[in-house]
């Protein structure tokens, strides 16, 4: 069954932990719901996503700040933690550092900066709810 919370329930902090895929959704000016696989990373209370300000998904994200993420766990696909909140802060990213990171928690220790590094930038996503499975 699904519950609300306002923190990562109790036994759900792992799948923001490891390394899995998760999918982030927003929401266009028009209405329609956009929705991609994205890599992240929890830290200090925030979801953490690289990204470039040239895409849609940052330009929904400017004009409704309001997203969903939901991570399902891969030894378990009936499992899964999933947020909603706002956008907090964008963060310039230009040389790509994050991307950089980012590319090795997900297991590769050789990922250089990206082409587009120029336009890059931090989402930093703040959850307000929680819902499980």
């Amino acid at each position: 069954m699904s519950r609300m919370a306002t923190t990562i329930p109790d036994g759900y902090s792992d799948l923001f932990e490891r390394p899995v895929v998760g999918v982030l959704a927003t929401v266009s000016p028009d209405g329609v719901p956009n929705a991609s696989p994205m890599w992240f990373i929890w830290q200090d209370g925030l979801l953490r996503f690289t990204h470039t300000s040239t895409r849609k998904k940052y330009r929904n994200l400017q004009a409704n700040p309001n997203f969903s993420f939901v991570v399902t766990d891969p030894d378990n696909p009936y499992r899964y933690l999933e947020a909603h909140g706002q956008l907090e802060s964008v963060e310039e990213d230009p040389a790509g550092a994050f991307f950089v990171l980012l590319g090795q928690r997900y297991g590769n220790p050789d990922t250089e900066p990206p082409a587009d590094s120029a336009d890059r930038v931090i989402l930093n996503l703040r959850p307000e709810q929680f819902t499980r499975k």
